[in-house]
């Protein structure tokens, strides 16, 4: 009967060791593009609220306070709400996400960042940093 050396098993040891370094990053980046789907989905939600909402009121939102639920229950007033589904992606899901009434950032937990602006025209300006 003949068993395996010592050099064998560490050989084997070392090429399974490269193979994982090599396939664990591949998976750990592989939710990356949920999270640009889910931060794009929100400016697409921002940009179709605008059209709500001027549709509704006759006249251009100047600020997110105006028609923007951050959470609870939201009301007829709010024509996007950033609830738990949206919420659940954070880092922190229930960090202040309305930093100031022209501007939403959201922070996913792998690190992208999303930052939504209105101006008082009604124009929403998305920009992404992070993976």
């Amino acid at each position: 009967m003949r068993a395996f050396t010592l050099v064998e098993i560490l050989i084997v040891v070392i090429i399974l060791g490269i193979l994982a370094a090599i396939v664990v990053p591949q998976f750990a980046s592989a939710s990356n593009p949920a999270y640009q789907t889910v931060a794009k989905s929100v400016e697409e939600a921002l940009r179709s609220g605008v059209a709500m909402y001027l549709k509704t009121t006759h006249r251009f939102p100047s600020s997110f306070d105006q028609w923007v639920s951050y959470g609870g229950t939201g009301s007829n007033q709010n024509f996007v709400f950033i609830g738990n589904s949206i919420r659940s992606q954070l880092a922190d899901p229930n960090a202040l996400v309305g930093t100031t009434s022209q501007t939403i950032v959201l922070q996913f937990k792998n690190g992208l960042t999303g930052t939504y602006h209105i101006d008082s025209n009604g124009n929403i300006t998305a920009t992404y940093t992070g993976p």
